[in-house]
């Protein structure tokens, strides 16, 4: 326990004699549990004796020994020493003691009163600062009076009194009386001797005596001495009154402020002015002196309710900034918004006090200047929500640029970035080439994320690798060898045109052709061969075998040739003699055509009577005229040889309307090609090579279904193919577009998704409604009201969305390359997921601020997007899943556990070119139009 007796000594004795030793000695003495609250740094504090500076280190001391609470017969000696220890260090130890023996010396005698004087001519005129809230300058300027007049006695005074009674009629006499009068211990007379000498004169004119004028000298005495007693006890009130409020003034947020302080020290040392008046009304006088002491108590208590607006002001300015920079300074780390990152976080910064500003301010000029301060913070604060809201929106659109460059230069190098070729020769390139790409690609991810790359620098780096030497050398000789497939694609597709509409005549006519039938089976499995390079190359592992192979081909389409032309001659010399049957089965065939015209439009268009009459007398050449004017005139009938070999009208009929809505979805589909080959790309021609996928359109094998299925399945794909590559997820490569025809051509792009995605579903489409976000894309309103910037974020949603749904859909199938994008998709939707469980923990401000960045999952999003495993399979994969578990420690078990279970299945996977194909396209794969999908 603290003997807080012994405490007010060891303070007087400190006040007295002040030293290190005796400070110590008095923080030792303090009971140790009071110290339980300090902090480990104030307690070292305490322990090495704080600081070498005697200012800094008695300040340190004081606001330790805030954290003590004395009771109140130790509270005079507690404010004594908090004063003394905020004072100046300036020769304070000399002035304590020198006021201390000047206390002993105030005696009456002239010895001691001149010692005094000697002694006051070496103090300074006016109390220390550090005395001026408590009771000593009172004791000071008594002392400091009666030091430096020591001749003014009352003695003097009366004696001045009796000379001037027995001169009554000498002026001079009477103003040096007057002057005497001055000295009596109050300031009243020095305003009021004008008012005074007119009834000091009256009593000298009346023959005062000397004892009547000593009478009344003493009567004023006795009656200001009271006065200034009265004002004593009030300025004594007054400083007690002020002393709690000067210790709430030591807090941390308001120490650096001195006005306040100083504003009530002001108040408390303010001099009291006697107002004039027309008689000495002693009691009014002392009225006037409550209210002046009131009135001041009010000022200091109101200066206490201003200290604490300007606390609360001064938090939730220094609040604001720190919420602003925990919100934004995620986003700070993107190049593309560095700017307008600079100039708000130079809005905010310009909301901070300079604290040695207002060191010497008053209280007037420091009101001030908070105040124009806080009207600037009212105004950024209202204007900073939609301001950062911007930002953090450019930053995600910055991140996702960034993310939509790096997809898109992957699917236009895909087969270098995923080694799918059927090329044997080219693999260990496509390997080195990945490599260093793959390299070049992540260190500008991460230049990106480190905020050293804009996304427009990381454009151009991505936009460079398909031209760089060796990358060209590589694309050239697959462009080169997919070139020489399609040729040999083409030739192979004319001859199986040729060959089976002759089959078709023949079978109309009832004849038969066995040798065309034997080589029509024959150019079949040659097509399947080409169509399918993966197995045709796959034992040519160098470029000698890889010319062979085409060599092979060529040559065996050679040997055919002359048996087709041969075969063909002898059918075509058969159905020179079969022209009526022919015209029998074109005009059913036309009949049906004008049944279908009829119920799409209400009228037949009258085909059958105006070509029958025309062929009375047909001939084969004429028949087959005929024939090729109803292809050009009604595209969907071509080949009309297949409808004209169906002999039941309504198999015809159904064949027919199928084939009119098959060739309207595949010119929409084209079209729709064409119109987003518009938005340019990295190379425009990629849209030409998608539309290879209709190659095979008007070639009916081996049945009708089959085709209608297959024909379906390439217009769903031309439409994946066209929404992931046409300036969709590559949203940078808009280039001399017109922002009007830009924005018509999203809208075409989004009508068209949502019908790719509603209308009967082929294949992707049964997966697309399976991947995140899907209802929120699906039930938003897009209208002409909508800018070009939110059409293409729409947009790229759904591109996101479809690729998800294609990677699942391949997953499915047992791919590996489909398993491995699975397993990364699913860890970036799981950082999204935690990303939202952290934002409603840790959100400051939903409403003002939007939902707060987090930083741990932009690390996670960076390390996903800078993640390129050398290989797929497992071992190769953990690596990002072990970031993921050190990123976020406390995800569920059950999702660390499904994440486990995805790499266990790509472990009992192998990759097989073959089956890693299907979810992109390579032109003239076959094998995908033939793959029947998993079931969903």
């Amino acid at each position: 326990m603290t003997d807080w007796n012994t405490f007010t000594t060891l303070v007087q004795e400190l006040i007295a004699n002040y030293s290190d030793s005796k400070l110590k000695e008095l923080v030792a003495y303090i009971d140790p549990a009071i110290w339980g609250e300090l902090t480990l740094k104030e307690r070292l504090l305490i322990r090495t004796g704080i600081t070498s500076k005697p200012k800094g280190r008695d300040i340190c001391y004081a606001n330790l020994f805030r954290h003590i609470q004395p009771p109140p017969e130790a509270m005079e000696a507690y404010n004594s020493l908090i004063a003394f220890l905020f004072t100046p260090d300036t020769a304070r130890s000399v002035v304590t003691a020198k006021i201390v023996e000047a206390k002993k010396e105030i005696q009456t005698s002239e010895v001691r009163r001149q010692k005094l004087a000697l002694l006051v001519q070496s103090l300074p005129p006016e109390p220390p600062a550090y005395l001026q809230p408590l009771q000593q300058p009172e004791a000071w300027k008594t002392l400091y009076e009666q030091a430096s007049n020591p001749d003014a006695s009352w003695d003097d005074a009366l004696k001045a009194a009796s000379i001037l009674a027995t001169a009554k009629t000498e002026e001079a006499a009477v103003e040096k009386f007057k002057g005497e009068l001055k000295t009596l211990p109050t300031v009243l007379y020095q305003s009021h001797v004008a008012a005074i000498g007119p009834f000091i004169e009256e009593i000298l004119l009346a023959g005062a005596s000397e004892n009547e004028i000593a009478q009344f000298l003493q009567q004023q005495k006795e009656s200001l001495t009271d006065l200034e007693e009265f004002r004593k006890k009030q300025q004594e009130w007054l400083n007690v009154h002020s002393a709690p409020f000067m210790q709430k003034l030591f807090t941390p947020q308001l120490l650096p402020y001195p006005d306040l302080s100083n504003e009530i020290k002001r108040l408390v040392t303010m001099p009291f002015e006697y107002a004039p008046r027309e008689t000495l009304d002693l009691e009014a006088y002392k009225g006037d002196i409550k209210q002046f002491y009131e009135a001041q108590a009010a000022k200091i208590a109101h200066l206490l309710d201003a200290a604490e607006a300007r606390v609360k002001k001064l938090q939730e300015m220094s609040e604001y900034s720190k919420i602003f920079f925990t919100v934004t300074e995620p986003a700070s780390h993107f190049k593309d918004i560095q700017q307008d990152y600079l100039t708000l976080e130079d809005k905010v910064k310009s909301l901070a006090l300079d604290k040695e500003h207002f060191s010497e301010a008053t209280f007037e000029e420091t009101e001030k200047k908070l105040t124009e301060k806080y009207s600037l913070y009212l105004k950024v604060k209202q204007e900073m929500p939609t301001a950062v809201v911007r930002l953090l929106k450019g930053a995600h659109k910055s991140e996702h640029r960034a993310e939509d460059d790096k997809a898109a230069i992957k699917r236009r190098l895909f087969e270098i970035f995923w080694n799918i070729s059927p090329y044997l020769d080219l693999m260990e390139n496509f390997q080195d080439m990945r490599k260093v790409l793959t390299s070049q690609l992540k260190e500008g991810m991460r230049k990106f994320y480190a905020g050293t790359l804009s996304s427009h620098e990381l454009l151009q780096l991505c936009q460079e690798m398909p031209y760089e030497h060796d990358v060209v050398k590589l694309r050239n000789e697959i462009t080169h060898r997919s070139a020489r497939l399609k040729d040999l694609r083409d030739e192979l597709l004319r001859l199986t045109s040729e060959v089976q509409e002759t089959i078709r005549l023949l079978d109309i006519a009832n004849l038969e052709s066995v040798e065309l039938l034997k080589l029509s089976e024959t150019i079949r499995t040659i097509a399947r061969d080409v169509e399918n390079p993966f197995k045709a190359f796959a034992e040519a592992e160098t470029k000698d075998a890889i010319n062979l192979v085409f060599r092979k081909f060529w040559i065996r389409i050679e040997e055919i040739q002359p048996l087709i032309e041969e075969a063909q001659a002898v059918a075509n010399h058969e159905l020179q003699h079969a022209a009526v049957p022919l015209k029998d089965a074109l005009l059913r065939a036309l009949d049906t055509l004008e049944e279908v015209q009829a119920l799409k439009s209400g009228t037949r268009p009258q085909i059958v009577s105006r070509i029958a009459g025309e062929l009375v007398n047909p001939t084969f050449n004429l028949v087959i005229s005929y024939m090729h004017s109803i292809e050009k005139s009604y595209s969907f009938v071509k080949p009309l040889s297949f409808f004209m070999a169906v002999r039941e009208h309504k198999a015809r009929l159904a064949m027919l309307q199928e084939a009119e809505v098959l060739d309207r979805v595949i010119k929409d589909t084209i079209d729709f090609a064409k119109a987003m080959q518009y938005v340019k790309t990295f190379e425009e021609e990629r849209v030409d090579i998608i539309l290879e996928a209709f190659e095979r359109q008007h070639i009916i094998e081996p049945t009708w279904e089959s085709y209608y299925e297959r024909m379906n399945r390439a217009a769903r794909l031309v439409e994946d193919e066209i929404f992931l590559d046409i300036g969709l997820l590559d949203r940078h490569a808009l280039m001399d577009v017109d922002e009007k025809e830009l924005n018509k051509t999203l809208h075409i792009a989004i009508s068209r998704a949502k019908k790719h995605i509603y209308e009967p579903k082929y294949g992707i489409q049964a997966s697309i409604q399976d991947v995140r976000a899907f209802e929120v894309w699906a039930n938003a309103v897009v209208d002409d009201s909508k800018s070009t910037d939110w059409l293409l974020e729409h947009l790229r949603n759904y591109c996101h969305m479809l690729f998800d749904a294609k990677i699942i859909l391949a997953a499915r199938g047992g791919m590996l390359l489909p398993k491995c994008l699975q397993f990364i998709n699913e860890v970036r939707a799981l950082t999204v997921y935690q990303e939202a469980i952290l934002q409603k923990k840790r959100n400051l401000n939903v409403a003002e601020w939007g939902p707060e960045w987090i930083p741990e999952c932009q690390d996670m999003r960076c390390e996903i997007e800078c993640f390129e495993p050398e290989e797929e399979s497992a071992d190769a994969l953990r690596p990002l899943l072990k970031k993921f578990q050190s990123t976020f420690a406390d995800v569920a078990e059950d999702k660390i556990a499904h994440l486990n279970k995805r790499l266990e299945e790509i472990e009992g996977l192998s990759k097989n070119p073959k089956k890693e194909c299907p979810f992109i396209y390579i032109p003239g794969y076959i094998a995908f139009f033939d793959m029947e999908y998993p079931a969903v």
